[in-house]
Parts: C-alpha cells; structure tokens; sequence
C-alpha cells in the first residue's frame, strides 16, 4: 500500500493506492501552483474506487468536477448525518455552489445513502461523525 499527500495549499487530498492498485482519494482540493488531481490521476489510473470527503467545505472538492468528467468516482463516503438539501442550503447561503460542491451533491444523490465504512483490499475506512 502507498500514501501520496498532495500539497494543495488552502484544502486537502490524498490518495492511497492498494496492493492492488484500487484507489482512495481524501478529498478533491487543487493548488493555485497547477496541481490538480483530474489532471494527476487520469495519467496513472483509470478509476477511483473511493472518494473519501472529510467535510463540506468546498476547498476540498475545488477539483471533483474536473475529476469526474475525466475518469470514473465508483463511491462516495462521505457525512451521514447531514442531508443533500441541508447541505445545498447551507452552501447557498455563501452563494453559488461552486462545480465541485455541485458535482458533490449529485453524486451524493445518485449513489443514495451510502455506507458509513468501506474496506477496499484490505484498507479499512470508517466515517466517524458526531450526530447533533
């Protein structure tokens, strides 16, 4: 198994690649410098196995549109505590959502619930949140 940090400044993303070669990104943010995972990941990998999303805020999926369009996000673990509509709300009350909290949300919405764990050839992943 391998860890990549990637320094996108203000935000965050990761990837740990497996044994056997399945991806999981933590988060989805760029730099300013030319950083961008769309850009980085399609050159080495075909697809993301799991897109982890540590939080809401939208530096952290400045890049998930991009992303998206150019190569396949097969799940997304995210938050369960807090609603698609309660987030869009939320995020609208700062002003338009920004492509990547767009393209958040309707995955969200296409994948439904989801789980609050994954397990991908060994990496184990739960999603501790506190319920309010």
């Amino acid at each position: 198994m391998r860890l990549e940090i990637f320094n996108v400044g203000h935000g965050a993303a990761a990837l740990t690649v497996a044994d056997n070669n399945n991806l999981v990104l933590f988060d989805c943010g760029h730099d300013s410098d030319g950083f961008r995972p769309s850009v980085y990941l399609p050159q080495r990998w075909r697809a993301v196995q799991q897109l982890v999303v540590s939080h809401y805020d939208s530096d952290h999926v400045s890049d998930l549109a991009n992303l998206r369009a150019r190569m396949p996000i097969e799940r997304v673990l995210s938050n369960p505590t807090i609603s698609i509509n309660e987030i869009r709300r939320l995020k609208l009350q700062e002003g338009a959502l920004t492509p990547g909290m767009a393209a958040l949300l309707e995955m969200k919405s296409s994948f439904g619930p989801g789980a609050v764990e994954a397990d991908l050839a060994g990496i184990r992943i739960p999603y501790f949140c506190l319920a309010y």
